[in-house]
């Protein structure tokens, strides 16, 4: 019954297929933020966070913090990312949070996505799991109009032993995101995922929504959410506990 299920499941896909690009495409326009990677390690090892900027709307101008816990991570180095032609500059590395800028040489907007500083980290002994964080003022971050961008962020965290291989449990599946809620978004970042756009989540997070049980995110896990949001049947058990 359950095969059967999941052939018709498949036959409706093909219809939806296009509709469910086009729906996620549309929710795909995230607010701009500036985003810390995850990196795990033990302690006396190095690891490198990274810090992103996504959804560029266009700046010309850009300062940010970085803070740590200095009881479990040191400082080794902060390098440039190579997102922008001009190099970052940073304030000093003594001072928790430090501080990372970069001001376009030309004084054009720019509205790139990627890496603008790598950030290398030593774990202490001792060490726990520690998260990065990212702050800003608003007056810090202006396009070349000298008007004001509004960024979201997202922290990051060094984490000690092994990145999980899964989810940790217990959550809703198909919650890619783990905030507690089924939404359109979940579905939005396993396509970013599925297309390698960054989002604030490993893939190791996101396989949350890997509702049809594959071991892997496809657009059957976006379509089968969206389906589900629609308040359709699926032959997944989407939004269960898995514990």
């Amino acid at each position: 019954m359950m095969k059967a299920s999941k052939r018709l499941f498949a036959i409706i896909l093909s219809f939806l297929i296009i509709l469910s690009v086009t729906a996620v495409t549309v929710n795909a326009d995230s607010e701009p933020r500036f985003e810390l990677t995850k990196a795990y390690g033990d302690p006396g090892e190095t690891v490198q966070i990274e810090l992103k900027i996504c959804d560029n709307p266009g700046i010309t101008a850009l300062s940010v913090s970085i803070g740590y816990s200095a009881d479990d991570l040191e400082l080794i180095s902060v390098d440039n990312g190579g997102l922008f032609e001009t190099p970052i500059s940073l304030g000093m590395l003594t001072v928790n949070p430090f501080t990372v800028s970069w001001y376009a040489s030309d004084s054009g907007n720019k509205t790139d996505n990627g890496t603008v500083a790598v950030i290398t980290f030593r774990i202490r002994e001792g060490a726990e799991d520690s998260p990065i964080t990212v702050t800003y003022n608003p007056e810090n971050v202006f396009d070349n109009t000298l008007q004001n961008k509004t960024f979201a962020t997202v922290n990051g965290m060094v984490g000690i032993g092994e990145e999980p291989i899964g989810p940790p449990k217990p959550y809703f599946l198909g919650d890619a995101d783990g905030n507690g809620e089924l939404e359109s978004v979940d579905a939005t970042f396993i396509q970013r995922c599925i297309a390698q756009i960054p989002t604030p989540y490993t893939k190791a997070e996101l396989m949350r929504g890997d509702v049809d049980g594959s071991g892997d995110l496809e657009l059957t896990d976006v379509t089968a959410i969206q389906y589900y949001l629609c308040h359709l049947k699926t032959p997944y058990p989407i939004g269960e506990t898995i514990s």
